[in-house]
């Protein structure tokens, strides 16, 4: 089984989330940081997972984009999702995926994981602090990356 990793973050929560599915992966998987590194053809691959994270009800265009570009393949492959939030409610992790990613990949997929979240306060812009102080009351970072739920996921992917 081949897999490709399709990713977004912009403070490296999902980086981080990643970097403890893989070794849970049976055969070769490759990463790709969407927006920063090159991104090969979905075609080579027998699986393809994507992941993002959720900022202010949204997650990465990058992910967007990603799933535009290579919906048709995307379509032919085994396909999961999964996402890290800080938000504990399914319904609006799904929503913010669902304004960014066409509804029939979300159909298509066999799994969609929520990895929990990590703030990296000091890397954040002043806005996103803001933003997340009057939304949440946080005012550091913290790390509640749930990896039994990381295992769950890639569990239910050797199904």
């Amino acid at each position: 089984m081949k897999t490709l990793i399709a990713y977004a973050t912009r403070y490296g929560s999902v980086t981080n989330a990643v970097a403890k599915l893989v070794p849970l992966l049976d055969g070769e998987v490759e990463t790709v940081r969407l927006g920063r590194d090159p991104v090969p053809d979905p075609e080579g691959f027998d699986r393809v997972l994507v992941g993002g994270s959720v900022y202010m009800g949204r997650v990465q265009p990058e992910v967007e984009r990603f799933c535009k570009e290579h919906r048709a393949s995307l379509l032919r492959r085994r396909l999961a999702f999964f996402l890290c939030a800080g938000d504990e409610d399914e319904g609006k992790r799904r929503e913010a995926l669902s304004k960014k990613v066409p509804e029939d990949l979300l159909e298509h997929a066999s799994s969609l994981g929520w990895f929990g979240s990590e703030v990296h306060w000091e890397e954040m812009t002043w806005l996103h602090r803001l933003a997340l102080r009057m939304a949440t009351g946080t005012k550091e970072s913290y790390s509640d990356l749930r990896e039994e739920n990381i295992a769950s996921f890639a569990e239910a992917l050797k199904g």
